[in-house]
């Protein structure tokens, strides 16, 4: 009952630097406390392929640690768990451009197994929550003559729902802006 059976540590692990140019950087945040929050730090490159580069995986942080760290990763647009209005709220009012996120949980898994079908997510071997969320997440075990939606267990799922929020959200915001194949970002070189 994997969540996300088409992960591949093979496939979708590095362990070098990442792409040498980005086209942005996104954060994808889930709030804790006593859980951990988890923030993913993800560049994209010019063929549209996510680098997961560092996560920050941290349980007792206050908000404004949250977004200290988020500031200090000079992030085009953070993806933060809709379900904590307040923390995005304080976000906002210190200058990060915090995006909407729907919790369309299926979809936004379906999107997350389709780019790893593609082989356009690629997570730094450092990035040891994220790899073993992933190779854990699961759903629970149908029920003979039970017709249920699928919902994953509510366990394991600080990083990969971190990792939802971004991809699902800034796949969706950049697709329905219509990207035009013709138009060629200005890329920034990272050092």
């Amino acid at each position: 009952g994997l969540v996300y059976k088409e992960f591949d540590r093979e496939r979708h692990v590095y362990t070098d630097d990442g792409p040498k140019y980005r086209n942005q950087r996104i954060l994808g945040v889930d709030f804790g406390y006593t859980n951990p929050t988890a923030v993913l730090t993800i560049d994209e490159d010019s063929d549209s392929t996510y680098y997961i580069t560092e996560e920050w995986y941290k349980t007792g942080k206050t908000n404004i640690e949250v977004v200290e760290y988020a500031k200090s990763k000079n992030p085009n647009a953070i993806y933060a768990d809709p379900a904590e209005p307040d923390r995005i709220e304080e976000m906002k009012r210190h200058g990060l451009n915090v995006r909407e996120v729907s919790k369309e949980i299926e979809a936004g898994i379906d999107r997350v197994r389709e780019l790893f079908k593609s082989n356009r997510i690629k997570i730094h071997n450092s990035c040891i929550n994220l790899i073993s969320e992933l190779e854990t997440y699961s759903y629970p075990e149908k029920k003979p003559d039970k017709n249920e939606p699928e919902v994953p267990i509510a366990e394991h799922n600080h990083a990969v729902d971190s990792l939802r929020y971004a991809l699902y959200m800034n796949s969706s915001s950049s697709e329905s802006a219509g990207r035009v194949t013709s138009y060629v970002p200005k890329l920034r070189e990272l050092r």
